[in-house]
C-alpha cells in the first residue's frame, strides 16, 4: 500500500511517501518563519 500523506495548512509545507508501513521520502519546505526560529535557537549566529 503507498500512502502519500501532505501538510500543506501551517508555516511549512510538507509530505511524506509511505510504501508497505516504511518511510521511503519525505520533504519540508522551509520558509522565513522556520529561519527566524533557528536564528533565535543558534543565538542570532547562522551557518554561512
Amino acid at each position: 500500500m503507498r500512502i502519500l500523506g501532505t501538510n500543506a495548512l501551517f508555516h511549512d509545507p510538507a509530505a511524506t511517501l509511505v510504501v508497505d508501513g516504511r518511510t521511503v521520502a519525505a520533504a519540508e519546505e522551509i520558509g522565513p518563519y522556520a529561519v527566524r526560529r533557528r536564528r533565535a535557537f543558534a543565538g542570532g549566529r547562522t551557518a554561512a
